[in-house]
């Protein structure tokens, strides 16, 4: 749960989204806003990083509260917002037993 938190991007203007996957510099996304095909939503990842991308679907996945999917790509994604999303979604590493 902790990386879910940490995972959080607050849109700008109103609502929120939790990054579920990236692969390269497409993402998924569960986001309490839909957003259509073509839009180009901004917000700023927890840390402080700015966060852009077009959305290719968005579909609903729930009713209370509402969630959506929304699948897309990446926009301006720099080397350090892509290692800061990748280093979060990993798992944690076991500690050695010594």
């Amino acid at each position: 749960m902790e990386n879910a938190t940490r995972l959080q991007i607050a849109w700008d203007g109103e609502g929120s989204a939790t990054i579920s996957a990236l692969d390269g510099e497409s993402i998924r996304l569960v986001s309490s806003r839909p957003f259509a095909p073509g839009s180009r939503p901004t917000g700023t990842l927890s840390g402080g990083f700015a966060v852009r991308l077009k959305v290719h679907r968005s579909k609903k996945t729930g009713d209370a509260p509402p969630t959506f999917a929304v699948e897309g790509r990446l926009l301006e994604a720099r080397r350090d917002l892509l290692a800061e999303i990748r280093s979060r979604l990993a798992p944690p590493t076991a500690d050695p037993v010594g």
